[in-house]
């Protein structure tokens, strides 16, 4: 389709009788068929460029962005290594996000990094992340008070599961309470 990007690579390749093709990060494939090939001794995959995965990746980061009000891809990677179970991929990849921060949002960056504790269960590691993130947001001038919600309403949810309800329910409370400020 049109929106796909590719690049040939073939000319940098160490396999010249190979005719190696780059793709832009968000390309997405429709399968055709999958074939065996004895003479190749392995798999012929025929596949489609198609933009319905660009369309649900931007659906995606539409829904973040109003969430959190990042839109930043380089965020939503480690992230997406997370939801993907890649636990410690995403860990490294925020932690040298984190010394190189190249103008991303650290406090979106302490953000996910607790999100992919409570995947985890590390729920201990999670607080103190979200609390970096809230502090952060808080003190920021101006305050990020509609981004902070958010992370009161995480930091509401690992206190629930601690079995400390009361607790749980003022950061719920509090949380809910910016965003009815923010909703007109």
């Amino acid at each position: 389709t049109n929106s796909v990007i590719t690049a040939s690579i073939a000319h940098y390749s160490k396999h010249s009788d190979e005719q190696e093709v780059l793709f832009d990060l968000d390309a997405a494939f429709e399968i055709l068929s999958v074939e065996k090939n004895s003479s190749l001794n392995g798999l012929v995959v025929k596949l489609k460029a198609t933009d319905e995965g660009a369309e649900l990746a931007q659906e995606y980061i539409q829904y973040h962005d109003r969430k959190l009000n990042t839109t930043s891809v380089v965020i939503m990677f480690g992230y997406l290594l997370a939801e993907v179970g890649q636990y410690d991929k995403s860990e490294q990849y925020f932690e040298r996000l984190l010394k190189n921060p190249n103008g991303e949002d650290i406090p979106f960056i302490y953000y996910y990094m607790g999100g992919a504790k409570v995947d985890q269960g590390d729920y201990d590691t999670a607080m103190k992340y979200y609390q970096q993130s809230y502090d952060m947001l808080i003190n920021a001038q101006p305050q990020r008070e509609l981004a902070s919600s958010y992370v009161l309403s995480d930091i509401g949810w690992i206190l629930h599961i601690k079995g400390q309800y009361n607790e749980a329910l003022d950061h719920h409370k509090r949380a809910l309470k910016i965003r009815k400020t923010y909703s007109n």
